[in-house]
């Protein structure tokens, strides 16, 4: 039996993200919440949310855009937004009676829903090197990801050099694009054969 997915992405219409590829295949078979990064846009190098919606008929149950602080830092205020994030989740998730889901993010933010969901295992899809954004000092979302990263029970990544970063023990890199083609479309062999072994990762997760 597959299991469900809370999954943190870019803002719901960006059609070319790693993070929608995966969704559109694993989401097969599987109620699915898609939760709208909170913090699109964070600093200069981040990217900014787009209007138009994937064109391949796909939706998942539930897009949430939740209302959160914007990355808190002192603690007082960061537990707060655990709570708040965590009460909009759950409260998607009881309309589509989801439970112990698999929380899949490709957006540190996730890091404040971890533990709030009763989730059955933490995903971080890393696809983006948030310390080495070009023309950017420092990206908020930098020491997120540490957290999250700590947290995850699996990290999955799209390059040899973003695995570099992370635990060898839990990290595993994606099969790697062909062309350039091949990574922006879902439907490609690439994609499938990705989320095929993401499914099968996840699926041995305990």
């Amino acid at each position: 039996m597959s299991i469900d997915l809370v999954v943190f992405g870019e803002n719901w219409g960006w059609p070319s993200s790693g993070t929608y590829h995966l969704v559109r295949h694993l989401g097969a078979g599987r109620k699915v919440v898609w939760v709208n990064s909170p913090t699109v846009g964070c600093c200069s190098a981040c990217p900014r949310l787009k209007v138009a919606s994937p064109g391949d008929g796909y939706r998942p149950d539930r897009i949430l855009a939740p209302l959160t602080l914007p990355l808190p830092t002192d603690p007082a205020a960061r537990a707060a937004n655990q709570q708040l994030l965590g009460h909009q989740i759950r409260t998607a998730m009881a309309a589509l009676g989801l439970r112990r889901p698999i929380l899949l993010t490709s957006r540190p933010t996730a890091i404040d829903a971890v533990g709030e969901l009763d989730e059955h295992a933490v995903v971080y899809h890393c696809d983006t090197d948030f310390a080495r954004h070009d023309g950017v000092a420092h990206c908020p979302l930098e020491q997120l990801e540490i957290e999250l990263a700590r947290r995850a029970d699996l990290i999955i990544t799209a390059s040899p050099a973003l695995a570099a970063r992370f635990p060898a023990c839990k990290t595993v890199v994606m099969a790697q694009a062909g062309s350039a083609r091949d990574e922006m479309e879902t439907g490609s062999t690439l994609w499938r054969t990705r989320a095929a072994e993401v499914a099968r990762l996840i699926g041995a997760l305990r």
